[in-house]
């Protein structure tokens, strides 16, 4: 399922683009040209990418601008 904006109330229909395959954990997914994989993963719904060593939390995506890990 993709959880993208398909209509904005300011900008309107925003376009499909260009869209290529990718896997995650054996996983297809898609993606559209230019998307960072946090991105496209958030657009599937894929919330948590690993969990905690020692507490076994769900671990995602913290900052989602390329600086931060979890």
């Amino acid at each position: 399922m993709d959880r993208r904006i398909q209509h904005h109330p300011v900008l309107g229909a925003i376009a499909p683009g260009k869209t290529l395959t990718f896997q995650y954990n054996g996983k297809p997914y898609t993606a559209l040209h230019g998307d960072t994989v946090a991105a496209a993963l958030l657009a599937h719904g894929v919330r948590q990418l690993r969990v905690h060593e020692e507490s076994g939390s769900p671990r995602g995506f913290y900052c989602n601008i390329g600086h931060c890990y979890e």
